[in-house]
């Protein structure tokens, strides 16, 4: 609808309640913009001096509407997107390992190629061929994997994540989908194509299949899985800090009962309701009416339910502050007598609101413990008198009569504005929740609340109505679910990484099986056996974990933001992956080491 600004009306210059969309011109920049509008406010500043006091820190700031849409997410979603390719890096490193391995035991079929005509060329492009073959059939399943995963994904409550609904599998995706598997088949073939290319095909038939580059292939593969356990780490212990993250939120007191409370929003229609007094009217019978319904222990209302979008800020002005002292900026809430009550919000001092607080009566305010440090430090606010100031809020001095706990209005992880709460009466608004205290399962006195407000108003609507159990877990669902995304993650690389060292230990068995029943022959006892196999796994996992720490401290650093109540460099989370991955890696390589030391010397003797 058309939005009238009309100068005559008596609309207060302090009403910021307008956001304005702005198309910057052609070659302009953001931070010319910028500039251009911060002369603005200086002059509104000079022009209107009651309404922007000096050092008030009002001003006016330009943010890209891609920054409004995804700056809440972006880091997060950064963190996953990185985290899918850190483990695809690894599933190349373990393929490439693989492809290591058999390309010696085919050193021979390839020297015989070699021999038969073929050139490096055309070896190095059959490797090539093979790889990408593994590659695009990987891409497929993932694409048709992809397609179920979007559904479950888009089904979820995530309101954090802009555009959900519109994620699909298109020609974008498909595109993307073919470069990565292209790209990812040349790269787990590369270092093995390169291995290719160094052969002694001469050499490789005259040893019986054992390539002269055995020794530079087995470095190749250490390498790799130096590689694959500090990737490996870097997940693992990002993992770790964002579930220790998510478990001190879910320790968070949000200040109020979440069990058994329904809430729902009404908003009184202007052609019918026109007076505050209507508004008042209208919410205190109706909360006599919820009061009576059996199953409802205690109803209350206010203007901006705990977790809501909703956040009407302004300033207050003490009694007694110097002349020229900034007022104050604290979040107002207007609230009935049985609100604080329904919501399991505890008195600390003084009383809360009565039928008796009423527009006739002295105007009063309840302070939550923040405003009420702030506003009288080391003092008890009770009897202390403050004004509101600006957005045509009354200018009678209110009496201080209360002190309620702190509750986290925006959530869990943020912690919010000083409050201070207003009786119903005595600032009127339109614009409701209602809240139901039940005695049993909330979600079931929907529909009874649904015909109470209807006979009250057969034409009023209410909506938004879900319990506060509902409205505690969406508010945390993003963060939920990006932290089960890591762990999965981190999960699916503890797996490859395992496998990538157990794959390169039980191929160096192999190789090493002649050597291995000579020192059996002269004397060697299994259990030294053993601990050679083992001691060569985990020098090499050792330097792993070595990078791998290095690369999560930087990391860290980089995603504190993300974290809650848990430091970058937690050594618990950091000691604790690393003895995963490295007691991983013993279980990885004891397993050959003990087929190494059952092996016969006599057949390990005759082995070729």
């Amino acid at each position: 609808m058309p939005l009238v600004l009309d100068p005559a009306a008596a609309m207060p210059r302090d009403d910021r309640a307008l956001e304005v969309y702005a198309r910057l011109a052609p070659g302009v920049t953001l931070r010319k913009a910028q500039a251009e509008i911060d002369g603005i406010a200086r002059q509104f500043a000079r022009e209107h001096a009651g309404v922007y006091p000096a050092q008030s820190g009002y001003g006016m700031t330009l943010t890209s509407y891609q920054e409004e849409i995804v700056g809440a997410v972006r880091l997060s979603l950064l963190l996953l997107s990185a985290a899918v390719g850190l483990v695809l890096l690894i599933a190349c490193a373990n393929i490439s390992n693989l492809l290591l391995a058999r390309t010696t035991t085919r050193s021979r079929e390839i020297a015989l190629r070699a021999a038969l005509g073929a050139g490096r060329g055309d070896l190095v492009r059959q490797l090539l061929t093979e790889s990408l073959l593994l590659a695009a059939c990987g891409g497929t399943l993932g694409l048709l994997l992809t397609a179920g995963c979007i559904k479950v994904v888009s089904g979820l409550d995530l309101p954090q994540i802009p555009r959900l609904d519109e994620v699909s599998v298109d020609g974008r995706v498909l595109a993307f989908t073919l470069i990565v598997s292209l790209l990812t088949g040349m790269g787990f073939s590369l270092m093995p194509a390169l291995q290719l290319s160094r052969t002694d095909f001469r050499s490789a038939l005259q040893e019986g299949g054992k390539s002269s580059a055995g020794a530079r292939r087995h470095f190749a593969r250490q390498l790799l899985v130096v590689l694959e356990v500090a990737v490996a780490l870097l997940v693992v212990v990002s993992a770790g800090m964002m579930v220790q993250s998510y478990r001190q939120i879910q320790k968070i007191n949000p200040g109020f009962r979440t069990d058994n409370v329904l809430t729902f929003e009404l908003r009184l229609p202007a052609a019918k309701y026109t007076e505050p007094r209507q508004w008042s009217m209208f919410f205190d019978q109706l909360l006599q009416r919820f009061r009576t319904v059996p199953g409802v222990m205690q109803a209350g209302a206010i203007n901006a339910v705990p977790l809501g979008v909703v956040q009407i800020t302004g300033e207050v002005r003490l009694d007694g502050a110097p002349s020229g002292q900034p007022n104050p900026t604290v979040a107002w809430r207007k609230t009935s007598p049985g609100y604080f009550t329904a919501m399991g919000i505890p008195l600390v001092q003084g009383r809360g609101f009565t039928d008796q607080d009423n527009e006739l009566s002295e105007p009063v305010v309840i302070l939550d413990q923040g405003s009420a440090r702030r506003l009288w430090p080391k003092q008890s606010p009770l009897g202390k008198r403050l004004r509101l100031v600006g957005q045509g809020a009354p200018e009678a001095w209110r009496s201080v009569i209360g002190v309620v706990g702190d509750v986290r209005h925006e959530g869990l992880e943020t912690t919010s504005m000083e409050q201070i709460y207003l009786p119903i009466p005595q600032y009127p608004h339109p614009f409701m929740y209602l809240v139901l205290h039940t005695s049993s399962d909330a979600a079931a006195m929907a529909p009874q609340a649904r015909r109470t407000v209807l006979e009250m108003d057969r034409d009023q609507a209410i909506f938004r109505v879900e319990t506060l159990d509902e409205k505690l877990t969406r508010s945390t669902a993003w963060r939920r679910f990006y932290t089960l995304m890591l762990a999965t993650l981190a999960l699916v690389s503890l797996v490859l990484a395992g496998v990538g060292v157990y794959s390169v230990m039980a191929f160096s068995v192999t190789q090493r099986t002649r050597e291995i029943g000579i020192r059996m022959a002269l004397g060697a006892e299994r259990g030294s056996v053993i601990r050679l196999v083992v001691r060569q796994a985990l020098l090499v996992v050792g330097i792993g974990v070595a990078v791998g720490l290095a690369a999560a401290l930087g990391l860290l650093r980089l995603i504190s933001n993300l974290l809650y109540g848990v430091a970058a460099n937690d050594l618990g989370i950091l000691i604790g992956g690393s003895f995963l991955l490295t007691a991983l890696a013993l279980l990885a390589s004891y397993l050959p080491a003990h087929r190494a030391s059952r092996v016969d010397p006599l057949v390990a003797l005759r082995a070729e």
